[in-house]
C-alpha cells in the first residue's frame, strides 16, 4: 500500500497498521505466535561482506533513503489520524466489490494462461485497481516519494511499506518479483502433478508472504496477494478461497491475518532482516542490501519440501484450509 494507505488492502492500511512479520528460509524453525529463541550472532548472510561506505552513499541516493524515512513516518502518522468517514468507506467498499467482480470474470482465462505468475499478477493488479481515485494525502505521498500514481499493473517506482516493515528498494522490486513468479510457477506445477492440496496451500501461503514482503505495487498489494493465493490454488487444481471484500472488518480479524502477522514478526526480527520502523525511522546501514539478499536467496531456494519444514508457512497454509472450509465468520 502506498504511504499512507487509504481504505486498507489487506496488507497495509491507513486504518489498521500491521505489525509485520514473515520469515526468510533460514528463520523457518521459529514457531508462530511464540517468542523466537535468539541464536548466536550471525555471520553475514551468504558470506557477503558488509557494504562499503561508498556503496552505502550510492545506495542512499538510489533509494531516496535520506528523504524516505522522515517523510514516510510523517505521512503514515498523518494518514492514520484521519480515517475514512463512513460515507467514504461505503464508496470504497462499492469500488472494491466492483473490481473484485471484474477479476472474477477474468479469472478463468488467467488460470488457463501460460504466462508467468508475475505477469499474471500485474494483470490482476490492473483489474483490481482500474480508475482508482486517491486521497490528497496519498497523492502527496506519491509525489514526495516518487511513486507513480497512474499505477494500475505497474511496479512501484518509489519506496513502500507494510505497517512498520519497510519493503525493498524500488530498484530491487523487478528482479525479485520476476524470480518470485518463476519459483511460484514451479511450486504450483509440482502441486498439480501430485494432486496434493496441502502442497498447493503451502505454495499459496508462501505467495502471500512474499507478495507482502516485496510489496511490488504502490497500492493494492493485499488484494493482489490474495489473488495470487487463489491463482496458485486454481492452477494447482484445488479449490479457491472466497476472500471477503471488506478487509478491515472481516479479513483482518481472521486466523489468516494473525498467522501472517506471526510470520512477519519473525522476518523483521534478529533472525531475519533485523529491523522495522518500530525501532526508529532510519534503517541501519546495509538494510536494503540485506533485505534484497535475504529475499532473493529464499525465493531461489524454495521448494515444496522446504516449505513443509517451515512451521510459519505450515501454520498459514492450515489457516487457509480452515477459512476455505469454514469461512471468515
Amino acid at each position: 500500500m502506498p504511504i499512507p494507505v487509504g481504505g486498507g488492502n489487506g496488507s497495509s492500511s491507513s486504518t489498521a497498521s500491521t505489525r509485520a512479520g514473515a520469515s526468510a528460509e533460514h528463520a523457518a524453525g521459529a514457531t508462530p505466535a511464540t517468542e523466537v529463541e535468539q541464536p548466536p550472532k550471525e555471520t553475514p548472510v551468504g558470506g557477503h561482506e558488509p557494504p562499503s561506505t561508498e556503496h552505502e552513499e550510492a545506495h542512499a541516493r538510489t533509494t531516496g533513503r535520506r528523504v524516505f524515512n522522515p517523510v514516510l513516518a510523517l505521512l503514515n502518522r498523518f494518514g492514520t489520524v484521519a480515517p475514512m468517514s463512513e460515507e467514504q468507506r461505503e464508496q470504497d467498499l462499492g469500488y472494491r466489490t466492483e473490481r473484485a467482480a471484474a477479476l472474477k470474470a477474468a479469472f478463468p482465462s488467467m488460470v488457463a494462461s501460460k504466462e508467468p505468475f508475475d505477469r499474471l499478477l500485474q494483470q490482476a493488479h490492473k483489474t483490481l485497481n482500474a480508475d482508482k481515485r486517491f486521497s490528497v494525502v496519498v497523492r502527496l505521498s506519491g509525489l514526495l516519494l516518487r511513486n507513480n500514481l497512474r499505477h494500475e499493473g505497474e511496479l512501484r517506482t518509489g519506496p513502500n511499506r507494510a505497517g512498520p516493515y519497510v519493503a525493498p528498494a524500488a530498484k530491487d522490486v523487478k528482479p525479485l518479483f520476476q524470480a518470485f513468479g518463476a519459483t511460484l510457477g514451479a511450486l504450483v506445477d509440482e502441486a498439480k502433478r501430485t494432486g496434493d492440496d496441502q502442497a498447493a496451500r503451502l505454495a499459496a501461503a508462501w505467495a502471500l508472504t512474499v507478495m507482502i514482503r516485496i510489496h511490488p505495487f504502490m497500492d493494492g498489494n493485499g488484494r493482489t496477494a490474495r489473488a495470487a493465493m487463489n491463482l496458485a490454488l486454481a492452477k494447482a487444481g484445488q479449490q479457491t478461497i472466497d476472500f471477503p471484500v471488506d478487509s478491515e472488518r472481516v479479513y483482518k480479524q481472521s486466523v489468516v491475518w494473525q498467522r501472517l502477522k506471526d510470520h512477519m514478526r519473525v522476518f523483521t526480527g534478529e533472525r531475519g532482516v533485523g529491523w522495522s520502523m518500530n525501532e526508529g525511522i532510519v534503517p541501519p546501514s546495509g538494510y536494503f542490501d540485506r533485505l534484497a539478499r535475504l529475499l532473493g536467496d529464499e525465493i531461489r531456494s524454495t521448494t515444496i519440501a522446504s516449505l513443509s519444514g517451515r512451521p510459519d508457512i505450515v501454520a498459514l497454509a492450515d489457516a487457509l484450509g480452515h477459512v476455505r472450509s469454514h469461512g471468515f465468520s
